[in-house]
């Protein structure tokens, strides 16, 4: 192969590598809170110290009957536990949650789970 050959090759294997980190960084990545266990009464302290991007996105998986997901606007509502006006309520025992840039805040409505530590508060930069 020429050099011609070697640089055309080289620019192709450039335009892919370009568009694969494209296609990646405008999808985000997707985090299943909880791990295998899922949403429930666990620590939920290793997920909160993970380097998130705005665009990525969590999984909550859980049993629908039995939990939810609240995304709650402030830092005050998720202390207290309070899903106020306008705070967004998940049901579906499967729901992907894209992740706004600055600091999100995740409860369980029911009564009692968020007060039991059921609760999530991540940062997205």
């Amino acid at each position: 192969m020429g050099s011609h050959g070697r640089g055309s090759a080289v620019l192709l294997l450039m335009f892919f590598v370009l568009i694969n980190f494209q296609w990646r960084s405008v999808e985000g990545r997707v985090y299943k809170v909880g791990g295998s266990q899922g949403w429930g009464f666990l620590s939920y302290q290793k997920f909160s110290s993970v380097k998130y991007k705005a665009g990525d996105s969590l999984l909550f998986i859980y049993p629908r009957y039995i939990h939810d997901v609240a995304q709650v606007g402030s830092l005050k509502d998720y202390t207290n536990c309070v899903v106020s006006k306008g705070a967004k309520r998940y049901t579906s025992g499967k729901d992907k949650i894209d992740l706004k840039k600055g600091w999100n805040y995740f409860i369980c409505s029911v009564p009692g789970h968020c007060s039991s530590g059921m609760k999530l508060k991540v940062q997205a930069f």
